[in-house]
């Protein structure tokens, strides 16, 4: 009876119990890693309720003892340990070796108990040198020491990996052996471990270094890197030549580069003929010539045997630039051809210009008909075509002779002349040198005259324009040996052409005033030849007007008119008209 009662308070109490514990879930951490003399905190409860007690115990080999405890409003602590500001945390300002342990922290409540153990490990991060061999590691299939790597006071105890290029060398390797002697002392761990590797010739620049780590603290430490000398024979030797391509007069190195470590000697020799025994670092030849050019070879001697490399090489020149066609003037009409030649280490790609004006990319130059436009500077240019660096030039002036040509293209000029003295001028090709000859009246004074180039100018100063006639002719006349030619200049004064304008324009204004005043006479009256006498002064109507002209028509009012014809020698008319 008595249980059947009780059960429906034990089934709600157990049914509800897990549900009340869940609610002192604790938050220690598994494994807590502090480095010694830092400090540390463990949490344990994550609740601002007050009406629990809390309790840290350390767990000492043999032993487990209460260090800390809270229950409100009561706080108790020792060796140190206090509580933190929350989460009911477990703090010890200090790390030291002897708090490596474990640490249990227990919470009760009116719902039960939970306890939750953490895990702290003090570790000491140890201190790391490297040194590498002294000696050079001869390369012969042997394992052979590469470096030590010391530490010194480690805790807990270490691990050592070595490393060769970022890469993990193993002990399962064959190529591997890695001996490592580890003490303890104080609680503290020291030694060192060696590496040995059985090294190949391409490992002359390969670099090593150990890695130190306690516990699982990260990646742990590093040491610098070391690159070890290795030793082994060279089986080949080669030619190296700076620069690939050698112009004469540059500078230029040979090199004998074998794989051997030390180099062993080297003799250096061209077309068979020793050079040098042993060869430096370089052979320098501060300024090659065409001599240079040939087989140069590079020969060594070791326990494997003689290795020889050879290389030919070519030294590129280009000699100056040389010009034919240009030692004599040429007659105008005739062909000319006019060659570029150089002498050279290959072939050559030439170019010709005329007054700076591209012609050809030929050797040879071709005129046909020769004119005096033909005249002028030729230059030649000329680079090397395996090496466009190399270029030559060279120029020359081509004359072409014969009889003076004129430059303008009318041989007839018509000057005006204002009112100061004009100068007038001549131009011609010729050659050789012409003369000319100035005809005309009105030359002031003798005539300027220069030549270059094959260009003749002339020029002379006329008179003043009053001392020329209206009209006036003056000739240039230039002549050589192979003839002559005449330029013709029509001079008009323009001081005349004004003046005759002026007198025109006076006579012009004379004749309009002579019209005006007949106009005028004409209106007053008329005139009677018979007495000489104006007839409107005896007694004529005011509305006649008279003309001495014949007949005379005499205007009347009323659009009458009257014509009055020349008398007889009797006075008579000779006909009437009215």
């Amino acid at each position: 009876m008595l249980l059947t009662s009780c059960t429906p308070a034990l089934f709600l109490y157990f049914g509800l119990l897990p549900q009340l514990l869940s609610a002192l879930d604790l938050i220690v951490p598994k494994t807590v890693d502090v480095k010694l003399g830092d400090r540390f905190e463990i949490p344990c409860f994550d609740s601002s309720n007050t009406d629990v007690q809390v309790e840290w115990f350390w767990e000492k080999p043999g032993s487990k003892k209460r260090v800390l405890y809270m229950k409100h409003p009561t706080n108790r602590s020792e060796d140190g340990f206090t509580f933190g500001t929350q989460n009911y945390s477990m703090v010890m300002r200090v790390a030291r070796l002897l708090h490596n342990s474990e640490y249990t922290c227990r919470v009760r409540s009116k719902v039960g108990t939970k306890e939750e153990t953490a895990n702290l490990r003090v570790y000491v991060q140890p201190g790391i040198q490297i040194k590498k061999t002294d000696k050079p590691i001869e390369v012969d299939d042997s394992l052979a020491e590469i470096a030590r790597c010391t530490i010194s006071e480690a805790y807990p105890k270490p691990d050592i990996t070595w490393y060769k290029n970022e890469v993990q060398l193993k002990q399962s390797d064959e190529n591997v052996d890695l001996i490592n002697t580890i003490a303890v002392e104080d609680e503290k761990y020291s030694g060192e471990s060696v590496l040995k590797y059985r090294v190949h010739k391409d490992d002359d620049q390969a670099s090593y270094y150990c890695n130190v780590q306690v516990q699982r603290t990260g990646d742990g430490i590093n040491s610098s890197t070391v690159q070890v000398t290795l030793h082994y024979p060279a089986d080949e030797v080669n030619v190296i030549v700076s620069p690939e391509k050698i112009a004469e007069g540059k500078k230029a190195t040979i090199t004998c580069k074998t794989n051997g470590n030390p180099p062993p000697p080297i003799i250096l020799s061209k077309d068979g003929e020793e050079l040098q025994n042993p060869v430096s670092e370089q052979y320098t030849i501060e300024h090659v010539s065409r001599k240079h050019h040939g087989t140069y070879q590079c020969a060594i001697k070791t326990s494997k045997g003689n290795f020889i490399s050879k290389k030919t090489i070519i030294i590129h020149y280009l000699d100056p630039v040389s010009l034919q066609g240009f030692s004599l003037p040429v007659n105008k009409g005739e062909n000319i051809s006019l060659t570029c030649s150089a002498h050279a280490s290959g072939s050559v790609d030439y170019r010709w210009k005329k007054d700076d004006v591209l012609m050809t990319t030929d050797k040879n130059q071709q005129i046909t008909n020769a004119d005096y436009q033909d005249s002028g500077k030729y230059t030649c240019s000329a680079k090397l075509a395996d090496m466009p660096e190399l270029q030559e030039s060279e120029s020359d002036y081509l004359t072409i002779q014969g009889s003076p040509e004129l430059l303008e293209n009318q041989t007839v000029s018509h000057v005006m002349l204002l009112l100061s003295s004009k100068y007038i001028s001549c131009h011609a090709n010729a050659f050789p040198k012409p003369g000319v000859n100035w005809e005309g009246a009105i030359v002031e004074e003798s005539n300027k005259s220069n030549y270059t180039n094959g260009i003749f100018h002339s020029e002379i100063a006329l008179k003043q324009p009053w001392e020329i006639f209206i009209y006036s002719r003056v000739t240039c006349k230039i002549h050589n040996n192979y003839g002559s030619i005449d330029r013709e200049y029509k001079i008009i004064s323009l001081f005349y052409v004004i003046f005759l304008f002026l007198l025109l324009i006076v006579v012009i204004i004379g004749i309009v005033c002579f019209m005006s005043w007949r106009k005028r006479t004409s209106n007053h009256g008329y005139y009677n030849p018979r007495n000489g006498k104006d007839s409107s002064k005896e007694g004529n109507p005011s509305n006649v007007r008279t003309s001495p002209s014949s007949p005379t028509t005499i205007e009347v009012e009323n659009d009458e008119h009257i014509h009055l014809y020349p008398t007889d020698i009797n006075g008579q008319f000779a006909s009437t008209d009215v």
